[in-house]
């Protein structure tokens, strides 16, 4: 049932997903779900975007009356990877584990996972030896991600954008970490007076596609 027959959700910028069982917040400043309770929909109103209680008026009755039934976004299922990305959900430039389901928006976290993998990550670098970037970088695809929910505790899933599922490396963070990593392969073995601060420039267009991967064999400077 589309939301249109539900004017005053139109009006909150509220998205009553029926295939989802979800209703979301489409505000810029938010776009992700909200709680299935509504006393809770009626305080994030309130509270986040300061909409009067005249506005809300009659919001609570019509909330516990939707059919189907609003879900809990934390439990609710995920779409799968490659599904077509939700317009009505942020969309985050992310990483995704090779091995496990983990993904994550922070090149950070995921290095940290890649680095002590679970138990249930099947990871393919060996920690029977000292693992190097290099190594971990070759664990994770960048992607793009969507979530339901927001907070620590959010799961999230692959979005297809353009025809692929693979995202190409334009964020600054990816950037300064792919160009450390360089810069470490270039200088190993070398004496100290020997290092430098960054690598050898390469040409503009070997540069370009050295920065849309994060596998380092393909930059040329192994």
């Amino acid at each position: 049932m589309p939301t249109s027959l539900y004017p005053l959700l139109d009006t909150l910028q509220l998205f009553y997903d029926t295939k989802a069982c979800l209703l979301i917040c489409t505000q810029e400043s938010c776009k992700f779900a909200l709680s299935n309770g509504p006393s809770q929909v009626v305080a994030h109103l309130r509270d986040k975007h300061n909409v009067p209680t005249e506005a809300r008026k009659g919001l609570h009755r019509l909330l516990k009356s939707l059919s189907p039934t609003l879900l809990d976004p934390n439990k609710a299922p995920l779409p799968a990877d490659g599904s077509a990305r939700h317009d009505k959900l942020q969309v985050y430039e992310g990483f995704a584990c090779l091995d496990c389901p983990f993904r994550t928006i922070s090149i950070q976290l995921m290095r940290r996972h890649q680095s002590s993998p679970p138990e249930d990550c099947s990871s393919g670098v060996s920690h029977t030896r000292a693992v190097c970037r290099r190594d971990l970088d070759q664990q994770f695809e960048c992607v793009y991600l969507q979530t339901w929910t927001t907070g620590s505790t959010r799961k999230y899933w692959i979005i297809k954008q353009g025809g692929s599922i693979v995202r190409q490396v334009d964020s600054s963070a990816v950037q300064a970490h792919l160009r450390s990593v360089l810069t470490r392969e270039f200088n190993r073995g070398k004496l100290p007076n020997e290092m430098t601060a960054a690598p050898p420039v390469a040409p503009a267009d070997t540069t370009a596609f050295a920065l849309q991967t994060p596998w380092l064999e393909r930059t040329g400077w192994d």
